[in-house]
């Protein structure tokens, strides 16, 4: 009898231990950025690890471009996927990143070759998150993009951080 129940016991962790390995093949959470865990606003070339993540550093760095130029209705238009567009109008979305942007002061700069990328999930469903650091005059940011996998040309969604400590607004959307 005890025999068994090791024998049962060992076949529920090693089936367990399968379903785990599949569920995280099916769905590997990775995360590469540039940098060091000191300071990770450093321009670096992508790693081999990243090199699958380049669209979408190429199409954040136009998004940041954009933003920091005021550009925000070309954002709207050619960056926005349109089921964020259905729940998030064009005037709202103005209207927050302009005030965002008062709160955050003046754009000073940021570097093309800065990247954090992540595979995760939100409410369920797979994303690649692409954070780009930010400088403003009164803070510096993480801008954070969010796309469908696979679909490195529209954000589904975007949100931004103060990199320090301190409470800040922001925009959330």
């Amino acid at each position: 009898m005890k025999t068994k129940n090791i024998f049962i016991v060992s076949t529920l962790i090693f089936a367990l231990s399968g379903i785990l390995q599949c569920q995280y093949r099916a769905f590997p959470v990775v995360s590469v950025r540039s940098g060091t865990i000191n300071d990770d606003d450093i321009e670096e070339p992508l790693s081999d690890r990243s090199k699958p993540f380049e669209n979408y550093l190429i199409t954040s760095n136009n998004i940041v471009s954009k933003l920091t130029k005021k550009d925000l209705n070309y954002v709207y238009d050619f960056y926005l996927e349109s089921k964020l567009k259905e729940i998030f109008p064009k005037d709202k979305f103005i209207d927050s990143m302009t005030t965002f942007s008062s709160r955050a002061g003046k754009f000073e700069n940021f570097k093309l070759m800065q990247w954090n990328f992540v595979n995760t999930k939100i409410e369920g469903n797979p994303v690649v998150q692409s954070i780009k650091i930010v400088h403003h005059s009164n803070n510096v940011w993480y801008y954070i993009f969010t796309f469908d996998p696979g679909n490195h040309e529209k954000i589904v969604g975007i949100k931004t951080l103060i990199k320090n400590p301190n409470e800040a607004p922001r925009a959330d959307f």
